[in-house]
């Protein structure tokens, strides 16, 4: 059952929302491959919480979908992961970036990727190779960020 909750957000909202994300979200770059061409990245916001219908709010905003998780013990309760993606996931991280503490330079860096995301290039051919490289040194500069906390 989806949660009924106003469709605006207002600072409050965003505060709140960053301080969920900087203590039970992820924010990323996901690499891939598709067609096996070439490499892609996308960022993504994940965040996981057994309350469902506070990530059903936050879905209501910025879509995405929530998958439920394996539980690790049988006593625990159920958990639920709403992950937020591409150009969605840009427009959360503009607007809570501000109040971000934890996570705000990882949320700097996956916005640069995406805003390069948005040039378009001739997919026939290959992506030029200065965006290869700038890709994958953000890439590399967020997992070594995240593998040091």
């Amino acid at each position: 059952m989806k949660a009924q909750y106003n469709m605006s957000m207002n600072k409050n909202d965003w505060t709140y929302l960053a301080g969920f994300i900087d203590g039970e979200g992820n924010i990323g770059i996901d690499k891939y491959s598709k067609y096996g061409k070439a490499i892609n990245y996308a960022i993504k916001v994940a965040i996981s919480n057994t309350n469902r219908p506070i990530l059903n709010w936050i879905q209501d905003y910025y879509g995405g979908y929530i998958s439920t998780l394996k539980r690790k013990r049988p006593n625990y309760k159920e958990c639920y992961q709403l992950t937020v993606r591409h150009l969605r996931a840009n427009r959360m991280l503009k607007d809570i970036e501000p109040y971000l503490k934890i996570k705000r330079e990882i949320a700097q860096i996956a916005m640069r990727v995406e805003k390069r995301c948005q040039v378009k290039y001739d997919h026939r051919k290959s992506k030029p190779i200065e965006r290869q490289l700038v890709d994958e040194a953000d890439y590399q500069l967020v997992k070594s960020i995240i593998s040091s906390k």
